[in-house]
């Protein structure tokens, strides 16, 4: 019988940026990386953080400018500017989008005409599957990755980090995908 890895009273994980560097570790090496996070809440911290471990140089746009430098000064990554100053993902492997922006919406936290074809990108939005963010991305002819995946990934980590069993991700990948195919 599996045995929890901890008492979740007691210990607390977050395992969003663990999420997102799997999906990301998929399709590209991080270490080395040149990345790109909007935002600057809760997944977007978790998430240059990972970025930031995995050994990626990270940063940060965000709509408050004041709110992204706390988060680039906790971290020790970069200061971008705010997400009106982004205007292109030329000279970055990497973009995700950890804003709540898109979420059961039509919008999307940057331009159609950022992307460069050469930039992998992601979305922490995972409703719908197919965002605008993620469509202007695969016009461009980016490689792109749906927020199901660090959905996916952050939710095995947890049962595994409750239960002490590994993940059933097969299972789980298959039934997130049949729910949120009615979303």
């Amino acid at each position: 019988m599996c045995q929890p890895l901890f008492c979740p009273v007691e210990n607390g994980y977050n395992t969003d940026w663990i999420g997102a560097v799997k999906a990301l570790s998929e399709i590209s090496l991080l270490r080395g990386s040149r990345s790109v996070v909007l935002g600057s809440g809760g997944a977007a911290k978790a998430i240059a953080f990972g970025l930031k471990e995995s050994g990626s140089d990270v940063v940060v746009y965000n709509r408050s400018i004041d709110k992204a430098q706390n988060l680039v000064t906790e971290l020790g990554v970069k200061l971008g500017g705010s997400l009106q100053e982004f205007k292109t993902t030329r000279g970055f492997d990497i973009i995700v989008n950890a804003t709540s922006v898109g979420f059961r919406g039509t919008e999307s936290p940057v331009d159609a005409n950022v992307f460069d074809h050469t930039t992998l990108v992601m979305d922490a939005v995972f409703i719908p599957v197919e965002t605008t963010f993620l469509k202007y991305a695969r016009d461009a002819g980016c490689r792109v990755i749906n927020g199901t995946k660090m959905f996916l990934y952050q939710a095995c980590e947890q049962v595994e980090i409750y239960t002490g069993c590994k993940a059933p991700i097969d299972t789980m990948e298959q039934i997130i995908n049949q729910e949120l195919q009615f979303a």
